[in-house]
């Protein structure tokens, strides 16, 4: 079991004799809760932030309805955009300075975009924060994401504001059809297991709706690699159950 369930069960049968837990979660613009895209123009856009429809926040509703009298501190560090290079340089800051007694973490989306010769420097970087919250005494997982779009799929506003980012859902289909972000979390695996750190593996899912004939790109709310805010409750069922089986 985690130490980080336990001490929640405990503060749930006892609140003035024990602590709550703090649960923190790194990561980037899955994490964080971006949605959709929209045009601001000039070729350019934003994303809807929705950090209540995070799965973040679906897997707050799950430890409470099992631990309803407890308080639960949660810590949504995800920012959008965001890479293993820049989540290591603001790990202590945002995360390990309130003492989580469970940091997940959850890096692929962006850092694939440095092709293969960026595996190396991924690797890299997610041993560092592991190596950081583990010697923080705060246990880990690391959840692997979402396939990001098989196909492009225009969308004729975004053909129209934003060419740029059509221009995306033809790089990262490539990126996606070829292997290259399954190749990145095989080696953010191999980081974990020198460590014994457990693996959420949710893009294993992604794979096989993918390769049982799920339109997987259909379940992306910007065509290219934020899920459907639906979707967002496979991470967060699938978190609860590593949790749960320690």
């Amino acid at each position: 079991m985690y130490k980080f369930l336990e001490k929640l069960t405990k503060r749930n049968k006892d609140l003035l004799g024990n602590p709550p837990a703090t649960l923190a979660s790194i990561g980037d613009s899955v994490t964080q809760g971006c949605f959709e895209l929209l045009p601001v123009g000039n070729d350019e856009f934003k994303a809807v932030t929705k950090p209540r429809s995070s799965y973040q926040a679906k897997l707050q509703k799950i430890l409470q309805t099992i631990c309803p009298d407890a308080q639960l501190n949660m810590i949504n560090a995800g920012i959008n955009g965001d890479s293993t290079s820049y989540g290591l340089e603001r790990l202590q800051r945002d995360v390990l300075n309130f003492s989580p007694d469970l940091v997940t973490v959850s890096y692929g989306l962006n850092d694939c975009h440095g092709g293969e010769a960026g595996i190396e420097l991924y690797a890299s970087n997610l041993g560092k924060m592991f190596d950081m919250c583990l010697e923080s005494g705060a246990e880990v997982i690391f959840m692997t994401q979402n396939y990001m779009n098989t196909y492009v799929k225009y969308d004729k506003d975004y053909a129209t504001y934003i060419p740029s980012l059509c221009d995306g859902e033809e790089r990262t289909a490539q990126i996606q059809n070829s292997g290259l972000l399954k190749r990145y979390y095989d080696a953010a695996k191999a980081e974990c297991a020198k460590r014994n750190i457990a693996v959420c593996d949710c893009y294993d899912l992604w794979d096989k709706m993918y390769k049982n004939g799920v339109d997987v790109t259909s379940l992306l709310i910007n065509n290219i690699n934020h899920p459907t805010e639906d979707m967002h409750w496979l991470f967060a069922y699938e978190l609860f159950r590593t949790i749960i089986n320690g």
